[in-house]
């Protein structure tokens, strides 16, 4: 595994201690306990961590990760890794200090929220804190509401291999996809930059063979590379680039960069928040967008201001339930391309139901972040698909590993395991079942959740 430090024993490198029970820290417990590591979460509350032992096979431990008895107590020592996810940025860097002090080997990851702490980050590399990855999940979800206002209609967004593939979900309506077979998609496209990697039908997410069909409401993983972004908005008949006006409820950190990511390209801009303090900073340090001081889900507020004839709708504040409800009655105005911030993940399937568009989130955004640390066979990251049904790989192909050389028909990956594309040497290609797989070769794969594992053995496996 490629976070070691020294020699370890299986037990130590499969041990993980993590320093928050919220969401992000009940995510990643969720999915590394899943896949057999032994994690220890420690949290002040003891009802957080009641509700944690009930659902997850992990150690608890009530109180502060800034304290170095409690570290003590959670032996870091004797951890691969240790996680500081906490809401608070100032508790998770204490926290990386003391395990580091108590155990200088440890790898250390923070959860770094505030801009001005993120935009220095060789301070938190340096000594005494040595922090081995600082996670920004509020940058991120900027940059992944951005693309996603590039494509209309995608529900889901994420990039591999510096951006050179692509994956984005959307909903089929009609012609001219629905009804036909993915052994016709080919001819469909056009193009062999396209391809489909999964299908959710009915909320259940499954990667399809060539003896599927498309229908009328799944949810389709398409996987493209970036020249062929035209031919899929083409075989959706829909249209892309930016829009010219948009409408951003909530000016919190995430609010703010969104808003002057889009003046920088000459979108017509109007923020609402409901903190006057709070519109006074922005009016001061926005240009050009028009600054509002109300309630976004206020439905007089939104027809004084002809939202329903803007392009984009984007509710990110911290309430999860007002920005679905924003949402709602801006696409009941007529708002066609609506974005909305949401933190549970049990959300994520009500937001598809009643169709409100896109759907972003900060916690997710760290989860997914962070999970590449924990993963075999040179795993570079990781994405959630679907929620958390499936994840979207990226794996480094070593000189020794027994994939080099061979085609990719001859892999025999497991149902639930696709290969979506292979890059080397800067260029990145959707592989047909001829493709060779080369050493120092990056190949992106979707697999479903239950396939983790089979998935992680056959990226680990060695020439004999």
């Amino acid at each position: 595994m490629f976070f070691q430090r020294g020699r370890r024993t299986r037990a130590e490198a499969d041990r993980i201690v993590i320093v928050g029970a919220g969401e992000v820290g009940v995510h990643i417990s969720r999915r590394l306990a899943a896949e057999g590591k032994r994690v220890l979460i420690i949290d002040l509350s003891r009802e957080r961590l009641s509700a944690v032992e009930e659902e997850l096979d992990v150690q608890t431990l009530q109180g502060s990760g800034t304290t170095p008895s409690v570290l003590r107590r959670a032996e870091v020592e004797n951890a691969a890794m240790f996680l500081a996810v906490t809401d608070s940025d100032e508790a998770n860097i204490v926290s990386c200090l003391f395990a580091g002090e108590l155990a200088p080997n440890l790898i250390k990851v923070a959860r770094i929220r505030h801009p001005e702490y993120a935009d220095m980050p060789s301070v938190f590399a340096r000594e005494p804190l040595k922090i081995n990855m600082m996670v920004n999940p509020e940058e991120e979800v900027v940059r992944s509401i951005e693309r996603q206002l590039t494509l209309p209609g995608a529900m889901e967004y994420a990039e591999f291999a510096d951006g050179t593939l692509r994956m984005a979900s959307m909903r089929i309506e009609g012609e001219p996809l629905a009804g036909r077979s993915l052994m016709k998609f080919p001819e469909l496209a056009g193009d062999p930059g396209l391809m489909v990697g999964a299908i959710n039908r009915g909320g259940r997410l499954l990667i399809p063979s060539g003896r599927d069909t498309l229908e009328e409401g799944d949810v389709v993983y398409f996987v493209f590379l970036p020249g062929s972004q035209p031919s899929l908005l083409r075989l959706l008949r829909r249209r892309g680039g930016y829009p010219s006006s948009a409408c951003i409820v909530g000016g919190g950190d995430i609010g703010f960069r969104l808003a002057r990511l889009l003046e920088r390209r000459e979108v017509d801009v109007k923020i609402i928040d409901r903190d006057a303090a709070r519109c006074e900073f922005l009016a001061e340090h926005l240009s050009d967008a028009l600054v509002l001081h109300g309630d976004g889900t206020d439905a007089d507020l939104l027809r004084q201001e002809n939202v329903g004839r803007m392009d984009a709708f984007i509710s990110v504040t911290e309430d999860e339930e007002n920005n679905m409800l924003a949402c709602l009655l801006a696409r009941s105005l007529g708002v066609r391309e609506t974005v909305v911030r949401v933190d549970k993940a049990a959300y994520l399937p009500l937001v598809e139901q009643v169709g409100i568009g896109h759907s972003v989130s900060p916690r997710l955004s760290a989860v997914n972040s962070i999970l590449h640390y924990f993963r075999q066979g040179r795993i570079l990251s990781s994405v959630a698909v679907g929620g958390e049904a499936a994840e979207m790989m990226e794996a480094l192909v070593e000189g020794d590993s027994w994939l080099d050389g061979r085609a990719v028909h001859e892999l025999g990956l497991p149902r639930g395991v696709l290969l979506i594309g292979v890059s080397r040497d800067g260029e990145t290609r959707i592989p047909s079942g001829g493709t060779i797989i080369r050493a120092g070769d990056t190949i992106a794969i979707l697999c479903l959740r239950a396939r983790v594992g089979d998935l992680e053995k056959v990226l680990a496996g060695r020439k004999a």
